[in-house]
């Protein structure tokens, strides 16, 4: 796995690798990619070297470097979905096997990775979960959710637990 920049104008452009490539131990599956505010790339990804847990890596300015444990999640983590806060504190929503391939979000504290809210927390399974903070930090996941027709839901943190945003599986459809 490598992230490439683009580099020069017009008919110059080219990509560069960032780092060096193929950084990870393993195969990196479902990776997901966040800028810092000074333009730091973070990834999480699916860690195949290591269980398929969650894995979170950054670039230091010369290497990738993990950010606190690498497969920090209990089991496989499917589907991750990484996004920084204000304080570039990293979060990632997965799909979780340990937990029923229910919705799981973790953060890094600074030490470690820890649960935002019950890890598990959706109906059913949460299949391509999509995170996102609104202005204030709030986390919301977006998901497939098996529970209700896989049809798309959204849930938000209200700071103690993960609540409906409108009604579970509000598409018309199923959602991927």
């Amino acid at each position: 796995m490598g992230f490439l920049f683009l580099t020069g104008y017009g008919l110059q452009a080219q990509w560069q690798p960032v780092g060096t490539v193929g950084f990870s131990a393993g195969l990196a599956f479902s990776t997901t990619l966040a800028l810092d505010a000074a333009g730091t790339p973070f990834v999480a990804y699916r860690d195949n070297a290591n269980g398929d847990k969650a894995t979170v890596m950054k670039f230091d300015g010369a290497n990738w470097v993990n950010v606190g444990s690498p497969s920090f999640s209990v089991d496989m983590a499917y589907f991750p979905s990484l996004v920084l806060d204000a304080a570039e504190t990293p979060f990632v929503a997965y799909m979780d096997a340990a937990n029923g391939s229910k919705a799981t979000v973790m953060k890094f504290d600074g030490t470690n990775w820890v649960n935002v809210g019950s890890s598990g927390f959706s109906d059913g399974y949460a299949n391509y979960t999509s995170l996102a903070l609104d202005a204030s930090g709030t986390p919301f996941v977006a998901y497939r959710d098996n529970a209700n027709g896989d049809k798309a839901t959204v849930m938000k943190f209200d700071g103690a637990n993960w609540v409906n945003v409108g009604s579970a599986g509000f598409s018309a459809g199923a959602a991927k």
